[in-house]
């Protein structure tokens, strides 16, 4: 498939964006100090890696369904597993316990969830991290450009 992101050249350069971007959020919420107290605990960088992880699987499920749906992707296209379900509840669960530790740090979380997921970066992460969890035709095998 040409355009897809198995056939890509940039995967790795995604890849290493994505992931330096996800690091750098979280560098930056460890070491901000407001007022000699730090902005965001232990518990909420977790919380906000774990958001991190599951947005990007929960971007990646709804832009294949859209693309089902708009019939811009091939029947035979392996969908993602049904057990992703279980990602969007944790997903939101972890969107409240946010809101919960802090009203303010989790409504920065959630906008710079939102612009990673209006921006690549979400689906090429999901997709990393969900290759082993879709089944393979073997013509994707055969046709990776290196």
């Amino acid at each position: 498939m040409k355009g897809s992101w198995r056939s890509s050249s940039c995967i790795v350069f995604y890849v290493i964006i994505s992931v330096a971007v996800m690091m750098w959020i979280l560098g930056v919420a460890a070491s901000i100090e407001v007022s000699g107290k730090r902005l965001a605990s232990t518990t909420q960088i977790v919380l906000t890696a774990v958001f991190l992880i599951t947005g990007s699987v929960q971007t990646l499920d709804k832009r294949l369904l859209q693309a089902r749906r708009f019939q811009n992707l091939p029947a035979d296209e392996p969908m993602l597993p049904t057990w992703v379900a279980i990602v969007y509840w944790l997903h939101y669960g972890v969107i409240i316990a946010l809101f919960a530790m802090g009203w303010r740090y989790a409504l920065v979380v959630v906008a710079i969830g939102f612009a990673l997921a209006v921006l690549p970066v979400f689906e090429t992460v999901g997709n990393v991290l969900m290759a082993p969890f879709r089944p393979q035709e073997p013509s994707y095998l055969y046709n990776c450009r290196v």
